[in-house]
């Protein structure tokens, strides 16, 4: 018992780095259980899309071989065949960028203590220019002074961009956006909604182009929620203030 009363106590300054230690460990396999949903989510409906369609143009080229000359149908036929496994190899390109871009982030950032405040007010600012292009109004609360959590600086940047995408895609000619920031002593809470709402009709913020917001909250240990309810579109982002404090 006198040798554990020997043993030296760690300082402040080990003691917190033992913790970012454990919570940085903790935040690498929540992120793996992350990147294997979103890998079977991304990956196994083109994939299967693809095989569906592989199997129907094996049984349209048996039956051509069987028949004997082509008719307009049937090239008909054999074209939608092929148009639909083109789409189906660009949606299976894109989601494997995403993923391995996701894989790439794991490896390459560090995490930091940033103030998600100024970076809702930065975001705020862009998303209330961006809608006085859509004849909307945005209206913005955000508590006073600094909100700070542990994250990676970069991927939450991309997944505020994320978000004035996804709220701008169903605004427009005089809606109203309320963007609010929430605040709590284990978490920060991004609450937007968007009435009336419209169904989306193409903007410059394509599926393609924009961030993949699950993807990125998946990776930041948050969370990520969107509604639609009669016309109020809703999007609800939760973050742990302490990084890897959270499951996937």
């Amino acid at each position: 018992m006198s040798a554990l009363n020997e043993l030296p106590s760690a300082t402040p300054d080990e003691s917190e780095k033992k913790r970012l230690d454990t919570a940085l460990l903790a935040s690498h396999l929540s992120a793996l259980r992350c990147l294997h949903s979103s890998m079977e989510h991304l990956l196994r409906s083109p994939l299967n899309s693809i095989g569906l369609n592989l199997e129907l143009l094996a049984v349209e080229i048996a039956d051509h071989a069987a028949r004997g000359p082509q008719t307009g149908t049937e090239r008909v036929s054999l074209n939608a065949v092929h148009q639909a496994l083109r789409a189906g190899y660009a949606r299976l390109l894109h989601s494997t960028d995403t993923v391995l871009t996701a894989i790439l982030a794991q490896t390459s950032q560090r995490v930091e203590v940033v103030d998600l405040a100024d970076l809702c007010r930065r975001i705020a600012d862009l998303g209330e220019t961006e809608s006085v292009l859509l004849h909307a109004t945005w209206k913005t609360e955000i508590p006073p002074g600094p909100q700070n959590l542990e994250t990676r600086r970069n991927l939450l940047v991309s997944a505020m961009l994320g978000v004035i995408c996804t709220v701008l895609e169903p605004a427009g000619d005089g809606s109203k956006i309320n963007f609010f920031l929430r605040a709590s002593k284990e978490s920060l809470d991004i609450e937007v909604d968007v009435a009336p709402c419209r169904e989306p009709k193409g903007t410059a913020f394509s599926r393609e182009a924009r961030p993949d917001l699950p993807m990125l909250m998946g990776l930041l240990g948050g969370s990520h929620a969107e509604s639609t309810q009669g016309d109020v579109f809703r999007l609800h982002l939760s973050l742990p203030r302490l990084f890897g404090a959270a499951e996937c």
